[in-house]
């Protein structure tokens, strides 16, 4: 039996012994009926095997036939094709202190199981976080919180991890300060400032109406 990952040609190795040494040999797909694939050349003990399909178990039958008895006996060997898991944990985002999160993953197999994690482990409770589609409640704190997925699946080469950012902060304000009134010729200081958002803040001032 051998173990082969999606997209190997497989090398088999039949061969025959006793009778009269007059054979002729048959490869043959047994299961799964519909998995598909195909041979290089079926008639030889050492064909090789394209599988049409990752994710299964092919099970292959040789058959033997003496000509000179007129006998016929037959073999199965087991190839196992592993498939590449992939998952995607969708895009990242910014949301309000208090938002109702919805996190959704994507596998490009079906059938697959998942387990979520905030990776830096600050507390944040993840409703159903064995499912493809869980949810939490953003936090207070105004933080950019990261959260991983990891899929698992038989018969493919290895889990798959992907991971999503989400950022929380109220919407980002800006003042300009108090009305004021100045002499003409004279230097005026400006005294904006802004709050929420991460920072650091970039700042540019302009004259949106000119003095009639």
């Amino acid at each position: 039996d051998q173990i082969v990952t999606e997209g190997d040609w497989i090398f088999l190795n039949g061969q025959g012994a006793g009778g009269t040494g007059a054979y002729t040999y048959q490869w043959s797909v047994t299961d799964p009926v519909n998995g598909g694939g195909t041979f290089d050349d079926p008639s030889l003990p050492n064909a090789q095997f394209s599988p049409a399909q990752s994710g299964l178990e092919y099970t292959l039958q040789l058959s033997l036939t003496d000509s000179g008895t007129s006998t016929t006996v037959s073999d199965e060997v087991v190839i196992t094709v592993l498939a590449n898991l992939t998952v995607d944990a969708g895009n990242d985002r910014t949301v309000l202190p208090g938002a109702n999160v919805k996190l959704n993953a994507t596998t490009n197999l079906p059938g697959a199981s998942f387990q979520w994690d905030e990776t830096s482990s600050t507390g944040i409770a993840i409703n159903n976080a064995t499912t493809d589609n869980p949810d939490f409640t953003a936090p207070a704190l105004e933080s950019l919180y990261t959260f991983e997925v990891e899929a698992q699946k038989n018969l493919t080469v290895a889990p798959a991890s992907d991971d999503v950012n989400v950022t929380v902060q109220e919407p980002l304000t800006t003042s300009a300060g108090s009305d004021f009134t100045m002499i003409k010729g004279h230097t005026a200081s400006l005294h904006g400032g802004a709050t929420h958002g991460l920072g650091p803040y970039t700042y540019e001032w302009s004259i949106p109406k000119e003095p009639s």
